[in-house]
């Protein structure tokens, strides 16, 4: 299991290659990428853990969270609305400058 430091470094990890290849003022992302960035394989409680530690820095104002719904099709027609959580980082953010140093 991971401890609290290890998915801290995790996170910050990723999000500072995420970070480091933005263009833009903005940059969208979801657990998964973070995983991805980290190099960290994306198994189901490591994204949980993830999102959770997401979430704690969505409370404390330093990422906007973004709810999305789209409508998954499964096999024989069957139809089911799915909710995926993204998160928004803007260039003003603090943690942009903590990560990228710009």
């Amino acid at each position: 299991m991971l401890r609290a430091d290890e998915i801290e470094k995790i996170v910050y990890t990723g999000l500072a290659r995420i970070l480091a290849g933005a263009r833009g003022h903005i940059r969208v992302f979801k657990a998964k990428d973070i995983a991805i960035a980290a190099g960290i394989e994306p198994k189901t409680i490591t994204l949980t853990i993830i999102k959770s530690y997401l979430d704690g820095l969505v409370e404390k104002g330093l990422l906007i969270p973004e709810d999305k719904q789209r409508i998954h099709t499964k096999r024989r027609g069957r139809r089911k609305k799915v909710t995926y959580r993204r998160y928004i980082i803007t260039r003003e953010n603090p943690l942009w400058a903590k990560l990228v140093g710009t």
